[in-house]
C-alpha cells in the first residue's frame, strides 16, 4: 500500500474551463461565480498490500472520516481511514452472510448503518458505520444498472430503492425493518428539452461472441439526486440548469442560479471517439453504428449530487484532455455558492459521484495510467 500524501498549497482552480464559463456566464447576466479553492489532503493508489482498486463503483464517508470504497470487480469493500491509511476490508464473492455477487452502490443512513444493494442476492445488506455485519434484507431484483443511487427519506428512515415502473422509474421504500413500504412515482424533470434518444448496436453471428450496444456518444448528461426531504434535483441532457421538484407531483420549487450551457465538441475529441467505436463494432458481424449521428456538441450537464449537508453538487460535463473537474456548488433553495475544480480527472466521469461534508471532498480520480485512486480534499474558503 503505498500513500501519498501531497501538501498542496493551493489547488489549481478555474483554468480554461472556468475563464470560459465565466465569460459566458457574464454575458447572459449570471451571478458572479465564486471560485472555492481546494487542497488535497492525501491520495492512495490501491488498498491492502499495494492492491489497486480494479473498478470502484461507489463511495461513503461515514461519521468519523472513514472512506469506504465499494470495488466491483473484487465484490469487496475497500476501507481507509480519515488520514488515508487502510484498513480492513469487508465483504467477498458469494452468497453467504457478510457476502456480495452484484453489489453495485451503498448509503450511509442517517442511523450510522451501511446499506449495500446486491441484486444478484436479491438483497440488501446491512453494517454497523464500524464495519460489523448486522443483517440482510430480501428484496426481489429487478435488473443490473451501473450504479445503485439509492436514498433515505429522512422523515421515515425509509430506505429508497429505485425500481422501473412503466415509463419511468419509482422508488421501493424499504422500511428500517426490511418491510417493503410502498412505492412512490419518480417525477418527471421539466427543466429542459432533452436530445432526440439515439442507440446504436453490434452483434455476432455467435451467441459466445455477445453483443455491444449503448447510446450515442455526448447524447447522455444531466441526472437527479434526491434531498431526502420529499424533493429531488434533476437535469436532463438538454438542460442548463437543474430543477428541485416535489416527489411524487413533480411541482418545481427551484432553480439553479448559474447556468451550465452546452459544450462544442473539439474535431480531436469527436475524432477520438468516431474511430474509437469503429475500430469496436468492426469485430462484430453487424452494425448499425453511423458515425454521422455523432453529435457536434454535448450536455453541460455531467451529474447531479446532494451532499451530506443538503448542498447540491452540479459537475460539469470533462472537457477533452483537461485534466480536471469542475463543479458548482448551490444551497438548498439553488442559490450558487462557490465553483469547485478537482485538479485531477475523475474516474467513470459522470457515473460515479463525489462525497462531500463540510470542507471536506472525497472523490475517485485516475492518473495518467487511468489507474484509479481515491483522494481527500479540503475546501479553503
Amino acid at each position: 500500500m503505498t500513500i501519498r500524501v501531497r501538501r498542496v498549497a493551493r489547488a489549481v482552480v478555474g483554468v480554461l474551463a472556468a475563464v470560459v464559463i465565466d465569460g459566458l456566464a457574464s454575458l447572459r447576466g449570471q451571478p458572479a461565480i465564486t471560485a472555492w479553492r481546494v487542497t488535497e489532503v492525501w491520495s492512495t493508489d490501491g488498498g491492502e498490500g499495494g492492491q489497486p482498486l480494479a473498478d470502484p463503483r461507489d463511495l461513503i464517508a461515514t461519521k468519523d472520516g472513514t472512506l469506504w470504497v465499494l470495488d466491483f470487480k473484487d465484490q469487496r469493500i475497500r476501507r481507509f481511514s480519515a488520514a488515508g491509511k487502510p484498513m480492513a476490508s469487508l465483504g467477498r464473492l458469494g452468497s453467504g452472510p457478510g457476502e456480495f455477487r452484484n453489489a453495485n452502490g451503498f448509503l450511509l443512513h442517517p442511523n450510522g448503518t451501511v446499506w449495500i444493494n446486491d441484486p444478484r442476492n436479491a438483497r440488501l445488506t446491512v453494517y454497523s458505520d464500524a464495519g460489523r455485519f448486522l443483517r440482510q434484507h430480501t428484496v426481489s431484483p429487478w435488473g443490473w444498472r451501473y450504479r445503485w443511487d439509492g436514498w433515505v427519506e429522512r422523515a421515515t428512515g425509509a430506505v429508497a430503492d429505485p425500481v422501473p415502473a412503466k415509463s419511468r422509474y419509482a422508488f421501493r421504500m424499504v422500511a428500517a425493518s426490511g418491510t417493503i413500504r410502498d412505492s412512490v412515482a419518480q417525477p418527471s424533470c421539466p427543466s429542459g428539452k432533452a436530445p432526440p434518444e439515439a442507440s446504436f448496436k453490434a452483434e455476432a453471428k455467435s451467441k459466445a461472441t455477445g453483443a455491444v450496444q449503448g447510446p450515442y456518444p455526448f447524447t447522455t448528461g444531466g441526472g437527479a439526486a434526491a434531498t431526502g426531504h420529499g424533493t429531488m434535483w434533476c437535469a436532463d441532457a438538454g438542460s442548463t440548469r437543474a430543477a428541485l421538484v416535489r416527489i411524487p407531483t413533480g411541482d418545481t420549487i427551484a432553480t439553479t442560479s448559474i447556468e451550465v450551457p452546452t459544450m462544442t465538441v473539439p474535431a480531436a475529441e469527436r475524432d477520438s471517439v468516431v474511430n474509437f467505436l469503429l475500430t469496436t463494432t468492426r469485430k462484430y458481424d453487424v452494425s448499425d453504428f453511423d458515425p454521422m449521428r455523432v453529435r457536434n456538441s454535448k450536455p453541460g450537464i455531467a451529474m447531479l449530487t446532494v451532499d451530506d449537508d443538503g448542498r447540491l453538487w452540479v459537475q460539469h460535463a470533462a472537457r477533452f484532455r483537461a485534466g480536471n473537474a469542475v463543479f458548482d456548488v448551490h444551497d438548498a433553495r439553488g442559490q450558487h455558492l462557490g465553483r469547485v475544480t478537482i485538479p485531477r480527472p475523475l474516474y467513470a466521469q459522470g457515473y460515479l459521484p463525489i462525497k462531500a461534508r463540510g470542507n471536506d471532498i472525497w472523490a475517485v480520480v485516475i492518473d495518467d495510467d487511468e489507474v484509479p485512486s481515491v483522494a481527500r480534499y479540503r475546501l479553503v474558503r
